[in-house]
């Protein structure tokens, strides 16, 4: 296990491959509340311009790509507030800022003009896309997802008439995070399971999925979740 205190945007945007959300971690959960929390803790590092430091970021290398055992929360919720922030730039309201559109999405959006940064499980992944890409004809139909909320909520922060742009900008310049890599050896399961322990309980659904999936290759965690737990959690409730 290897870890390093960086600040979170310059960690993604000197990532050479994707960041990747495997199969057995749970859903996008992040509600209007602690995107509330959250947006509050970063505009007050903006206006103090000094360094938030806001939790571990725990991956494993899959080649280039770096799968995220825990941090996944905190880093799709970063993804979505820079894509609300982009929108708002593209709008063109405020003029001689220090960051624009087209900077926000080639260094943390995307790799190009197709291939996501953050690739979200399968079950986020048609509301994430259509959030990070602004498809506004697409943006309706996953509007009451988690992921459709929380960008709307962003949004509408940035237009109020107390909303400073740079201020925003300089608080996520300053979000710091301990990244911490782990190496074949390492636990993997007995790792995620404790860090989650300190937020939403994991249910049972949760440990059972992770048992099974987290010691396999991607490749294989994939083909086992379409295949075998998607068709069978469908069945039941989350619980």
């Amino acid at each position: 296990m290897q870890a390093k205190q960086e600040y979170l945007l310059d960690f993604v945007a000197e990532c050479k491959g994707h960041f990747v959300i495997p199969p057995y971690q749970r859903k996008y959960s992040w509600d209007e509340a602690r995107c509330n929390e959250f947006w509050r803790d970063i505009v007050r590092a903006g206006h103090a311009n000094k360094a938030h430091f806001t939790g571990a970021l725990l991956y494993k290398c899959e080649g280039e790509d770096l799968s995220i055992v825990d941090g996944q929360q905190r880093l799709t919720t970063v993804m979505i507030l820079l894509s609300a922030y982009s929108a708002f730039l593209q709008d063109g309201k405020c003029e001689n800022l220090s960051v624009d559109s087209e900077f926000i999405s080639s260094n943390y959006l995307f790799f190009n003009e197709d291939s996501l940064k953050l690739i979200p499980s399968t079950y986020d992944y048609k509301a994430f896309d259509s959030v990070v890409k602004m498809r506004t004809e697409r943006l309706v139909q996953f509007e009451q997802t988690n992921a459709g909320e929380n960008f709307t909520n962003f949004y509408n922060k940035m237009q109020k008439e107390d909303f400073d742009p740079e201020t925003l900008w300089r608080g996520l310049r300053n979000l710091v995070i301990v990244a911490v890599e782990l190496g074949d050896s390492d636990n993997g399961q007995a790792i995620f399971e404790s860090f989650n322990s300190k937020g939403v309980p994991l249910v049972t659904a949760d440990l059972v999925r992770n048992y099974l999936l987290v010691s396999q290759s991607m490749d294989e965690q994939k083909r086992l979740y379409e295949e075998i737990w998607e068709p069978a959690a469908s069945m039941f409730g989350d619980d």
